[in-house]
């Protein structure tokens, strides 16, 4: 009977969104469409906050910066608002279960990050233009908390190293194809090799640091021959 009941629940809400959307689509709003990819976020934040930094690193080539939309602001879409929101729900965690491990508090590394974050907030105060300052600051932390701190845990299960590296490496190979083809139809012309990685890398210094950077664990995974995702 409490299953039925509940097939029922699921039936009325996603019937009800299609009705919904099917109309705002009719009317040319768009937006709507993305309530499910929300709500599937959203419940792995709170159930599953490793696999969403997981998530988060696949999508890391495949971002695009709003700068380029002259929306007004800079910032990487979606990963910096998951970011955010990761950063925020871990906070709440530790601040109500205080699970960080005490190592990791008393690490030189983990008490020169969070001297510098520190450093930074105070200097923030003095700034001539404070909100600027504090804006850099929060977007400091969150890449800090979630890579680092959350990084910590994710670790602990070795399989995830290889995870986090062919997770990005995949949708980066995307990426290289993408640019390639792009520089060829320009003749591979020096010039245009400072702009063909866009939207995805700002300019070529980025783009050839990220090429440089998992050349040597490709290469590792070759010798090894460890596959993805073992």
């Amino acid at each position: 009977m409490l299953k039925a009941q509940k097939l029922k629940w699921f039936y009325l809400v996603v019937g009800s969104f299609i009705a919904i959307n099917s109309f705002l689509i009719a009317n040319e709003l768009f937006l709507f469409s993305i309530v499910p990819i929300i709500i599937i976020i959203a419940a792995a934040s709170i159930f599953s906050l490793d696999k969403l930094l997981l998530f988060i690193v696949f999508c890391t080539p495949l971002s695009i910066n709003l700068e380029e939309l002259n929306l007004g602001f800079g910032m990487y879409f979606p990963t910096e608002p998951l970011l955010l929101g990761v950063m925020l729900i871990y906070l709440i965690r530790q601040f109500h279960q205080l699970s960080i491990y005490k190592i990791i508090l008393k690490h030189p590394i983990t008490i020169a990050i969070i001297f510098h974050l520190l450093w930074m907030g105070i200097t923030s105060i003095t700034s001539e233009l404070p909100l600027v300052s504090f804006k850099f600051l929060l977007t400091r932390m969150w890449f800090v908390i979630s890579f680092y701190f959350l990084g910590v845990q994710l670790f602990k299960n070795n399989s995830n190293i290889s995870r986090f590296l062919w997770l990005y490496i995949i949708p980066f190979s995307g990426v290289i194809i993408y640019t390639v083809i792009r520089h060829s139809s320009y003749g591979f012309d020096q010039q245009t090799a400072h702009w063909v990685m866009q939207p995805f890398f700002k300019d070529h210094t980025s783009y050839g640091a990220i090429l440089a950077l998992f050349f040597p664990p490709l290469i590792g995974f070759l010798a090894t021959k460890k596959m993805p995702f073992n």
